[in-house]
């Protein structure tokens, strides 16, 4: 019974089958990113780490033993870049992520010092998937009246997969094979601090990953406002004006959200 209630959950019962539905989105309104977990403390912990080169023969604990103002200080030069780079590394995140083409989380799990964990395309009915295009195919394709002949082809392509399924007793490994990789995809992923600033999107699917990494930046923000605007910052490329903003902001400026966390013991 405990099985079955997790299938029930995860949506996979056999009486849960999905119905059969082909919807077509751009991936800016289709893209889905929410903060899942994350260390408990990313403030106490980056604190920690900057401070783990200091002390004496005794290396007490340092957070319990200094005032909130002293540690929104270390923090101040910690997302300055005036500390080692590993006080960021210590801090990690986990997401979820929905409504990507699986040709775009393909090049996502390209990125360094990620973890993935993603849905199976051979262990989960598709029959109810999305495809997702890139914004400028869909705008241009949409102009020129061609999105019809393009949801035509995918719209048949699902119905291949169907058949496979119906008719010749195939498994979903086999009738994935029928699957253009334009379908929606969806997964979970790991990365700290120190990664995620370092984001470069350049070159192909340059694009794409800024409005994934924009999503992920505001679902930081929801819960850490500080960490998420300095993400926001960098990616828009205007780190120069963050770190002028956060190095004249008070521990009194900040967002209650964040206060919390420096005052915690």
């Amino acid at each position: 019974m405990k099985q079955d209630e997790l299938r029930k959950v995860a949506g996979t019962l056999p009486s849960m089958n999905p119905k059969m539905r082909t919807e077509f989105y751009p991936l800016s309104e289709s893209i889905e990113v929410t903060l899942e977990d994350h260390s408990a403390n990313p403030y106490k912990a980056m604190f920690a780490a900057a401070t783990a080169t200091w002390g004496d023969n005794k290396y007490e604990r340092k957070w319990k033993r200094t005032s909130v103002d002293g540690r929104y200080e270390v923090i101040k030069a910690v997302l300055t870049h005036n500390t080692l780079p590993q006080a960021r590394e210590v801090v990690n995140f986990l997401f979820r992520v929905r409504g990507l083409p699986r040709w775009l989380f393909d090049s996502h799990t390209q990125t360094p010092f990620c973890t993935f964990m993603s849905i199976g395309c051979r262990d989960n009915n598709k029959l109810d998937c999305d495809f997702i295009f890139d914004d400028k195919t869909f705008k241009k394709e949409m102009e020129k009246l061609y999105i019809g002949n393009r949801e035509n082809a995918l719209a048949k392509c699902k119905n291949l997969y169907k058949r496979v399924l119906d008719e010749g007793r195939g498994s979903w490994q086999s009738a994935r094979a029928f699957l253009p990789q334009s379908y929606q995809h969806s997964y979970h992923f790991s990365q700290n601090l120190l990664s995620l600033a370092s984001m470069k999107f350049e070159g192909k699917n340059s694009i794409e990953m800024s409005i994934l990494y924009e999503k992920v930046s505001a679902s930081i923000y929801l819960k850490f406002p500080l960490l998420g605007l300095y993400l926001c910052n960098i990616y828009a490329q205007k780190f120069s004006m963050f770190k002028e903003w956060l190095t004249s902001i008070t521990f009194d400026g900040l967002i209650s959200v964040d206060k919390i966390f420096f005052e915690r013991i």
